[in-house]
């Protein structure tokens, strides 16, 4: 399934209809339509709102659970970063998805790119922490 099959099936299991989902997200109902048709794509902001809406991960509504990517939302602050990178990494096939992990590997190596430690648990209360 793609992710306008997606949209549907999980706004049916939330119980919703389309117009009360496009009432929620802020958009008109054609609109809501046309992502459900495949015949639009959501903008980023609008995928999350959706995905918060449904109760559901981005990596859900685009089909990406079994592909090994966790995305995990700790704070609604954290989501405008995030999806900066995260939508498009999902609309990239395995090997853009590999190089684009690679890339973010190399730069991980960078001094002037580190965070101040290198402890994983040093920012897990500060999701939106930058250095």
């Amino acid at each position: 399934m793609g992710l306008a099959e997606n949209i549907k099936k999980y706004r049916k299991k939330a119980g919703l209809t389309q117009a009360q989902l496009a009432e929620k997200v802020g958009i008109n109902i054609n609109t809501l339509q046309r992502y459900e048709y495949g015949e639009r794509e959501p903008t980023t902001s609008t995928i999350f709102k959706i995905s918060n809406i449904l109760h559901v991960s981005v990596a859900n509504l685009y089909d990406m659970v079994d592909s090994g990517i966790v995305i995990v939302h700790k704070t609604r602050e954290s989501f405008e970063e995030e999806e900066k990178i995260t939508v498009p990494f999902l609309k990239l096939n395995k090997r853009g998805r590999e190089e684009a992990v690679h890339r973010v590997e190399e730069l991980t190596k960078v001094p002037e790119y580190q965070r101040a430690s290198a402890d994983p648990d040093a920012w897990k209360d500060c999701d939106t922490q930058s250095d």
